[in-house]
């Protein structure tokens, strides 16, 4: 090989490397893009919570119980001020609602143990 054949085996070796360089660094560029991590992160956490959902739905067609009591947990929840309302009044003798009695509850003090009282001291002459 001549002096000539090598330098231009050389300059195309090295306008390969260059394209590859070139290309290697577009494509980091088009990874490390924020709206390319945002769309790549958005679907990742749909494939995750569509798996997810399905699980849990396998789950509770398998074992349905739990669910059913979540779901009454959260309609007695909901619905607490009108089940307080529709129970009848403790006291109808003397027109003290439920209402009313929890008020009065609410608004007596707590009254801290009293503590055995030390006997007094006699004074000295």
């Amino acid at each position: 090989m001549t002096v000539e054949s090598e330098l231009a085996a050389a300059e195309a070796k090295a306008n390969a490397a260059r394209r590859d360089l070139t290309a290697t660094l577009v494509d980091i560029q088009a990874r490390l893009n924020p709206r390319s991590l945002i769309r790549d992160a958005a679907e990742e956490l749909r494939d995750t919570g569509v798996e997810m959902l399905r699980a849990g739905l396998s789950q509770a067609r398998k074992h349905p119980g739990p669910l059913i009591g979540i779901a009454a947990t959260i309609a007695a929840y909901v619905a607490r001020d009108w089940f307080i309302s529709s129970t009848p009044a403790t006291v109808a003798d003397e027109g003290v609602s439920v209402d009313d009695e929890a008020r009065v509850h609410a608004r007596t003090p707590i009254k801290p143990r009293s503590e055995p009282k030390s006997p007094p001291r006699r004074k000295r002459p």
